[in-house]
């Protein structure tokens, strides 16, 4: 036999504006406040460590790709339209990036790296990498700065 009870009479509170339970995300919850705290201390301990960063690196993600165009050719899709297959060829490039910087040596000994992902206004991601070099290949003036930094603005005649 079934008995049905009031849920009143289970749980006596009526008005549910009075209750209140606090919730305290750890560390370990991505996105969460004290998950950005514990990051920027990392970074920051880092700096103290190290000392400045010595190389700041921006990538972008380019909907040019030639991976990103071969999967596109056989639809009807745009590339902002397949944001998921943007950020997964995205991260996978930077990863790799990141990889070489410490692994395969190319800017000779990288002893830390700290960088951040975030979205441009029209949704591609971008990354700002920091690098800390070795005491013994840091830039120490400002002309071995001028030797390395460099940019490049793509030919509107080559890519339009």
């Amino acid at each position: 036999m079934l008995k049905i009870f009031n849920f009143e009479r289970v749980n006596p509170i009526s008005d549910i504006s009075n209750i209140e339970q606090r919730v305290i995300l750890p560390s370990s919850f991505t996105g969460g406040a004290r998950y950005m705290m514990q990051n920027y201390l990392d970074a920051m301990s880092l700096c103290k460590w190290f000392g400045y960063h010595d190389y700041f690196i921006i990538v972008t993600c380019n909907p040019k790709w030639p991976e990103i165009q071969r999967f596109i050719a056989d639809t009807n899709l745009k590339p902002e339209d397949r944001l998921d297959i943007l950020c997964r060829l995205f991260k996978m490039k930077l990863d790799s990036l990141i990889k070489d910087l410490k692994k395969n040596s190319l800017l000779i000994l990288v002893q830390a790296v700290v960088y951040t992902i975030e979205f441009q206004k029209h949704g591609l991601p971008d990354a700002h990498i920091c690098l800390f070099m070795h005491f013994d290949y840091k830039l120490p003036t400002v002309e071995h700065i001028d030797q390395v930094i460099f940019d490049r603005i793509p030919n509107n005649d080559d890519d339009p």
